[in-house]
């Protein structure tokens, strides 16, 4: 049955249908192409250039090897996109924005009909798909630039995007070798995507896009077309890549349930069934001791079939999962509890801060950038992984402030003399996790470790609000006058007390924090007694 009228037919069709027609294979047609080393840059096979063997193509769902002479065959349905999986020191053409082409699109009839449109129809197969590639140095150890959530709503925050985060990265320089953006790089408006990836590209790395729920075409009428100006535009919702010694995998979790009845449209958490077969498939070419880093957009907590995704890299202890969507910070090692393999060798998980921090929302600052904390306190900003071999570490950039900013203290002042004794000093750690060490100490004392602690509560920080504005009442600026802030919803905080015998005067709190990889940081806070 064509697929123009297979559309027509959905608005007829109860959901039970619409589950049994799609998960009906579409027919399926053999497809054929070299994967060449396009020498003289042409983008062209030409005489002369030879195929390059044992490099991985898909469908999206086989993986094939390509043969001794590049070539490279598979089964190819309908809305099927076929790419290459970039084998190390090779890469495919990357455009002037620094995404990779190496990929093509199948669709003969083109997308549905969208609000933001999507790929017009590319007719029959080509003879051959060919992709070329071009040498590329990738040494074992080279950075990565990790971003949550732009979550772009107009293109005043393609600006600020620009302002706050790439600017200072090309002011500063980098010597990192790619971006990872782990989805809602739109806020529903799919029309900012072009511009955002023009200003992203304006750092010469390559970029590489996971989709989240805001990319999403919500006028779709399946989950299968979610993400058709995705494709026009960025290219496959989901892929795979080597880069040096690391192993990346990009996937779509985002699952697109359309309205039915009254019901409005929704989105849920989860890995399709076509994904888990690429996954298999992919993983099966990949050692056991490589370093896999997957990445997407709703943390795998959320996945509904998460022990069976999970469950995909049993027995490989070097695996590194990437997320957003939170609009907070979370650290997670992951065990048999969670469905990874292992207690002895637990899962990282990284809920990455998102760059707009809480939506571009919040007070400007002197030059009109608003001052955007996620939930949980920590300022908007991106992750620097090293990778080094089979090892890597993470280290959190805050947005417009130095890197040693890796904390926050939250200590009363001004405080009684009287009642200073045992009152709570907390530390919001931005990068914390069950990893962590944290250490207090006061007017220079001995560091003593603190404890995780659930942070102050609405009360005490009404209170210490209420104390400071009586306090400095007199004296401050009350036409510039700020609230006092705390993330509330943070889950990297550590409590300490202050100590029996402050005189009078002022004194300093100090906090050392070590993270699971080693770094150490330090913050100071300098409070009154009265």
């Amino acid at each position: 049955m064509a697929r123009s009228r297979m559309r027509a037919l959905f608005a007829l069709m109860t959901p039970l249908c619409m589950l049994i027609v799609a998960a009906m294979p579409a027919l399926a047609r053999p497809a054929a192409g070299t994967v060449f080393d396009d020498r003289d840059g042409d983008r062209a096979l030409d005489a002369g250039e030879p195929g390059i063997a044992g490099v991985g193509v898909s469908n999206g769902r086989d993986v094939t090897l390509t043969d001794d002479d590049g070539r490279w065959r598979l089964d190819v349905a309908e809305d099927d996109i076929i790419f290459v999986i970039k084998p190390r020191g090779w890469r495919p053409v990357i455009d002037e924005d620094g995404i990779s082409r190496g990929y093509y699109v199948h669709k003969p009839d083109g997308s549905p009909e969208l609000r933001y449109g999507g790929v017009q129809p590319t007719g029959r197969l080509p003879r051959s798909i060919d992709f070329p590639m071009y040498r590329h140095r990738e040494p074992k150890r080279f950075k990565a630039l990790v971003f949550g959530d732009p979550q772009v709503s107009n293109l005043w925050q393609v600006d600020m995007l620009s302002r706050d985060i790439i600017d200072p990265i090309l002011t500063e320089g980098t010597d990192a070798a790619m971006t990872l953006w782990l989805g809602d790089i739109a806020n529903n408006n799919l029309d900012l995507l072009p511009p955002l990836l023009q200003a992203v590209g304006k750092l010469p790395l390559e970029h590489y896009y996971a989709p989240g729920n805001h990319d999403e075409n919500y006028d779709a009428p399946h989950d299968d077309f979610a993400y058709e100006t995705w494709t026009r535009i960025v290219g496959p919702p989901y892929f795979s890549l080597n880069w040096g010694p690391v192993h990346f995998i990009v996937l779509d979790d985002v699952v697109w349930h359309p309205p039915v009845g009254e019901e409005k449209g929704r989105y849920t958490g989860g890995i399709t069934e076509q994904q888990m077969e690429f996954l298999r498939n992919d993983l099966a070419l990949v050692p056991k001791d490589r370093l896999i880093v997957y990445m997407f957009h709703i943390p795998v907590t959320e996945l509904a079939n998460r022990a069976e995704f999970l469950g995909l890299f049993d027995g490989r202890p070097n695996v590194l999962g990437l997320s957003a969507h939170w609009h907070r910070q979370q650290n997670y090692f992951l065990g048999t509890q969670h469905g990874w393999w292992s207690d002895e060798k637990p899962h990282q998980h990284l809920v990455n801060v998102t760059s707009c921090g809480a939506w571009w929302r919040g007070e400007l600052d002197w030059w009109g950038i608003p001052e955007t904390p996620c939930g949980d306190g920590v300022p908007n900003g991106w992750s620097e992984i090293s990778f080094d071999g089979k090892s890597y570490s993470i280290e959190y950039v805050p947005a417009r402030y130095p890197r040693s900013f890796q904390m926050d203290i939250w200590a009363p002042s001004p405080v009684g003399a009287d009642e200073a004794a045992g009152m709570p000093v907390y530390a919001n750690v931005f990068a914390g996790s069950d990893r962590s060490e944290v250490q207090m100490r006061v007017d220079g004392g001995e560091w003593v470790p603190i404890e995780p602690s659930a942070g102050p509560t609405k009360e005490e920080a009404a209170a210490l609000r209420e104390r400071y504005a009586q306090a400095y009442a007199s004296s401050r600026r009350d036409d510039q006058a700020r609230e006092l802030t705390w993330g509330m919803k943070s889950g990297h905080v550590w409590a300490g007390a202050l100590p029996e015998g402050l005189e009078p005067g002022y004194h300093t709190v100090e906090m050392r924090t070590t993270d699971a990889f080693g770094h150490t940081y330090n913050a100071t806070r300098t409070f009154e007694v009265r």
